[in-house]
């Protein structure tokens, strides 16, 4: 599925009764283990940046990591 609005993973959830996971992206073994583990179950997943964690990584970094991955992942 690669990336997508935030309003269509919610809404499409609620419709078909299923929760949808949102985890925080610190760095490429956080991104690998989240991603392996929706593909296993064939599960979308939210990718969040928290703000707690600016001091120890940069948006500028970790964005273009989160957009190649996720445009990459087929999960639906």
């Amino acid at each position: 599925m690669g990336l997508v609005n935030l309003k269509t993973i919610p809404d499409k959830a609620y419709r078909d009764h299923y929760a949808v996971g949102a985890f925080n992206v610190v760095d490429l073994t956080f991104l690998e283990a989240i991603i392996e583990t929706a593909q296993q179950q064939n599960s979308p997943v939210i990718l969040n940046i928290a703000e707690v964690h600016f001091p120890f990584v940069t948006l500028e970094n970790l964005v273009p990591l989160i957009q190649t991955v996720a445009a990459c992942t087929p999960v639906d």
